[in-house]
């Protein structure tokens, strides 16, 4: 099972989801911007994505009080956002062929940008419902993103 496949198990257990993230810390810590300066390891569109990618994980701590963790997760929110936009500028097949159904009522966003924010939105309308089917659904629209954005990564990679 890997890390995500583990994440999604366990989605109402936060120290153990800090815990699969921060384990993630050294393998992608050279993707990251250099601290002092901001500068990437590379210029180019996927060192960018690459580095905001790591930022996330890089500022994920195990331990996090729920201020600490509400904080995290709203400013992954907003990284997610801007990932979104990114990868709707590199002109992707896979975004493009979704495109058709990835409009929102954002009509000043990327479609891709609009999507998430609509799934953000749903996801916490149904944290709302703390039932199983309530979590179910969370999981399934976590999921469903995290697909597209997983089909919009490789063929990043694939470039």
């Amino acid at each position: 099972m890997d890390s995500m496949q583990r994440l999604l198990a366990q989605p109402s257990d936060p120290d153990r989801v800090l815990e699969l993230i921060t384990d993630l810390r050294p393998a992608v810590s050279a993707y990251s911007a250099d601290p002092e300066t901001g500068e990437l390891p590379e210029e180019s569109d996927e060192a960018e994505l690459l580095a905001m990618a790591s930022e996330m994980i890089l500022r994920a701590g195990r331990g996090f009080d729920d201020e600490k963790l509400q904080e995290w997760s709203e400013w992954c929110s907003t990284l997610i956002l801007d990932i979104a936009q990114q990868l709707d500028g590199m002109e992707l097949q896979t975004v493009e062929i979704e495109g058709a159904s990835l409009t929102g009522p954002c009509g000043d966003l990327t479609p891709l940008e609009s999507k998430e924010l609509v799934t953000q939105l749903n996801i916490l309308r149904e944290l709302e419902d703390s039932s199983q089917e309530g979590s179910g659904r969370v999981v399934a629209l976590s999921t469903a993103m995290h697909q597209l954005f997983a089909r919009a990564a490789q063929e990043v990679i694939a470039r």
